[in-house]
């Protein structure tokens, strides 16, 4: 059976439905919806000797049934595959027992799979054609989870591991860390690394609970011009964290911070056939942690729904972009907790590099919210972004959470802003934030968060109207994405401003943002006059790009409108 996934699924871009369906890769700029991946993204994107893109639903799917230690039993294993270069895709059902490769290594062109089997740990090998297992080797007896891609330093295969055994025990310090499996001769003989490690979360500060301790886990690594290999790790920290190996992987520095957001979200690196860097994780900061969790298990994922990229062509020094690529699709969902499947998110990736700058990327965790995603890097670096409401809320994140975590670690969503007509121009819609008291939800307070490419200083031009009855709000700036409804955003934030209660006449203003990171100074301006001046308390490594309005939490509130937004800032170096 096959099935061209053009005709399923509307192709759709981050800022507007798309004029017109891309008749070609060339045709592809602004991140473009084209598919539903066929599971969940980690491994299984890969391209074949002719050109072709394929899609597996790889082994440890609920499908995966496992009959012994050297024989598969796989039911329903499958593949989607695109031969345009991502743009449209077909699927293909495979006989039972078949397996597929999941990588390929560029120095001898043999494709292979790495898995965890009935127990132990093992490497297939699958030649240069990838077509047909040729032969296996046991890495090891004991079975480990493989949920990142290798690395390749020359001929050298790094296999990143998770162990996965500290978050069941409660009140331990012991950190478990990950690790590599190293092989040298394409999978015959294998060694291990030094172990990764990072610090456990505590309640402290805004957090009256402890997050999920799930200790350094899914390093992604790439090999550096310099000769070092380089690691981003998924912690339950702030941030991600980062090491350095000077002898091919064995040995690692101890790890320490990178200025990526990002709590409990997967990292993904890459190197583009130009040499630049690509990364791809959700630079999200979480809700703080609830009184009652105590760091041994999951509680609620709450910096998900976003997923974000950024280039840099300095093998890693500076960074550019920090935009996102994929809001899920059902952030705003009622029954988001409640509807079928286990993680919802669009944190999870894999990406390809299709052509020169073109960019196929798997995104997601379950059905409902997995996309493939085709991009240009050259939208990275950006300098501007403008929104009028023209295509509704695809660009902003405006949810609240209800309260009670429901089914595998999440919340019902509730969309809390909405579009109304435009009262300036009728033929447009524009975004109404408006407090309205209600106890069923985390946090009543109404917010709406809104991306643009990350710079070190630029301007915001925002047009309002506050209604009559307005009760005040706020105007913020930031390096990630803030949860919409999030109480600490200001303390989150660069710089913070009050719209002040006295806007509640029904004019329309022109509110300008200006924003220097570097000299650490903002100032809003309204109709020309300056009314508020801030300054930015601490460093901005990855920039600005994240802002954030709020209502204020009187009721009674009539609401602000947004008519226009648009940004504009000075290139990063």
């Amino acid at each position: 059976m096959k099935i061209k996934y053009l005709l399923l699924l509307p192709i759709l871009t981050c800022t507007a439905f798309a004029a017109q369906t891309p008749k070609s890769i060339d045709d592809i700029y602004a991140p473009t919806v084209v598919a539903v991946p066929p599971c969940d993204p980690v491994k299984g994107l890969i391209k074949m000797p002719d050109g072709k893109i394929r899609h597996s639903n790889y082994g440890g799917q609920p499908e995966n049934q496992i009959e012994s230690k050297y024989s598969f039993k796989v039911k329903n294993r499958m593949y989607i595959e695109s031969a345009d270069n991502g743009l449209t895709w077909s699927e293909h059902q495979l006989p039972a027992g078949v397996e597929l490769p999941l990588f390929r290594h560029p120095a001898n062109g043999r494709y292979f799979r790495v898995d965890g089997v009935n127990g132990q740990s093992w490497f297939f090998d699958y030649g240069t054609d990838g077509e047909k297992e040729v032969s296996r080797t046991e890495i090891c007896p004991w079975w480990f989870e493989f949920n990142a891609e290798p690395c390749f330093v020359g001929k050298r295969i790094l296999v990143p591991v998770t162990p996965r055994t500290s978050s069941c025990l409660q009140n331990v310090d012991f950190v478990f860390g990950s690790f590599f499996f190293i092989t040298d001769d394409f999978g015959k003989t294998w060694s291990k690394s030094s172990r990764l490690n990072v610090p456990h979360h505590k309640a402290g500060g805004v957090h009256k609970g402890t997050r999920w301790n799930h200790d350094a886990m899914e390093p992604t690594a790439i090999a550096l011009k310099d000769g070092r290999v380089w690691t981003v790790i998924r912690t339950s920290l702030d941030n991600l964290w980062q090491a350095w190996s000077k002898d091919g992987g064995f040995t690692w520095s101890k790890p320490v911070p990178t200025p990526f957001y990002g709590t409990c979200v997967m990292p993904k690196l890459g190197r583009l056939s130009d040499g630049k860097l690509l990364l791809m994780w959700a630079n999200a900061t979480a809700l703080p942690e609830l009184e009652g969790a105590n760091g041994v298990w999951e509680d609620v994922f709450t910096n998900r729904s976003a997923i974000h990229a950024a280039i840099s062509d300095d093998d890693g020094k500076t960074w550019r972009g920090f935009r996102e690529i994929l809001l899920d699709p059902r952030r705003n969902a009622p029954d988001f907790a409640t509807s079928d499947g286990m993680d919802k998110s669009v944190h999870q990736s894999q990406f390809i590099e299709a052509a020169p700058n073109k960019i196929v990327a798997a995104i997601g965790q379950s059905k409902a919210s997995r996309r493939i995603v085709l991009f240009d890097t050259r939208w990275l670096e950006e300098t501007s972004r403008k929104c009028d409401f023209s295509n509704g809320l695809d660009d902003w994140s405006v949810f609240n959470y209800k309260k009670g975590i429901i089914g595998h670690c999440a919340y019902n969503r509730f969309e809390g802003c909405k579009t109304v007509p435009n009262p300036d121009a009728p033929t447009k819609n524009c975004l109404l934030i408006r407090y309205q008291k209600d106890d069923s939800l985390v946090s009543d307070i109404r917010g709406a968060v809104w991306n643009f490419p990350s710079t070190d200083s630029g301007k915001i031009d925002l047009k309002i109207k506050c209604l009559r009855g307005f009760k005040g709000g706020k105007i913020m700036i930031h390096d990630r994405w803030i949860n919409p409804s999030d109480e600490s955003a200001e303390t989150l934030s660069f710089a913070a401003f009050e719209i002040p209660e006295s806007f509640g006449d029904g004019k329309t203003r022109s509110l300008e943002l200006k924003f220097d990171a570097k000299n650490k100074t903002a100032t809003l301006s309204a109709d020309g006059a300056e009314i508020a001046t801030r300054t930015i308390n601490r460093p901005a490594p990855i920039g600005v790009s994240y802002l954030q309005l709020q209502s204020g939490k009187t009721d009674g509130d009539a609401g602000m409108l947004v008519l226009e937004v648009s940004e504009s800032g000075a290139p990063r170096k």
